[in-house]
């Protein structure tokens, strides 16, 4: 009834997992899998997304998909044969931007891409266990924030502390995560003198 691209791609059931990374097609809206050592494609899939633009290696087995103009996550995991498929979406209030793990608590910090927010996902279940910031759509303008997104890329200081760039406002937030039952408070706020992009620190300093 109707034809479709697809590609024959080489095992990576017995390559080592630091051999090979995912990307994402923004254009292609697909996932890009490819073998470092060889730097060779051994394999793609599409999403039902908008703008794929990145994955995150969450472990062995298993990588979440970024599209920054879909309000999901996408699950990524990889049979028996080496391959990696999508198998299912965790769902957000607002399009990821990035992602930045915490191996410690099994977490990972997602940020906006087109409103200043964030959520934390235990990535042990694949659910979304705290959200926050400002639910509003902020304006894709580089004079107002200096980017089309809404957010930077967060960033985790300690186990505990996180920190997101709120573009629009011009503001870097430090928050507490407990790791207890994930209750999340705000802690400061610095305003800058223009937009933050990324925050490069080492954790626990």
């Amino acid at each position: 009834e109707a034809s479709y691209e697809f590609t024959v791609g080489t095992s990576l059931a017995n390559v080592d997992r630091k051999d090979f990374q995912l990307f994402g097609d923004p254009e292609l809206n697909r996932i890009v899998g490819m073998q470092m050592s060889t730097m060779k494609k051994v394999f793609d899939f599409p999403l039902n997304g908008e703008n794929i633009y990145s994955s995150d290696i969450i472990n062995d087995d298993k990588s979440y998909g970024y599209g920054r103009g879909t309000s999901k996550i996408f699950i990524l995991k990889k049979d028996a044969k080496g391959i990696f498929s999508e198998q299912g979406t965790i769902p957000l209030a607002f399009a990821p931007r990035t992602g930045a793990k915490n191996r410690k608590l099994g977490l990972t910090l997602i940020t906006g891409s087109e409103k200043p927010m964030y959520a934390i996902i235990n990535t042990k279940n694949d659910t979304v266990v705290a959200t926050g910031g400002r639910d509003e759509v902020t304006k894709f303008d580089d004079k107002n924030h200096g980017s089309n997104w809404a957010t930077g890329h967060g960033i985790w200081l300690t186990d505990n502390h996180f920190v997101v760039p709120d573009r629009e406002a011009r503001d870097l937030i430090l928050y507490e995560i407990n790791s207890n039952n994930f209750k999340v408070k705000e802690l400061n706020r610095i305003h800058t003198s223009s937009s933050v992009h990324t925050v490069i620190g080492k954790l626990n300093n």
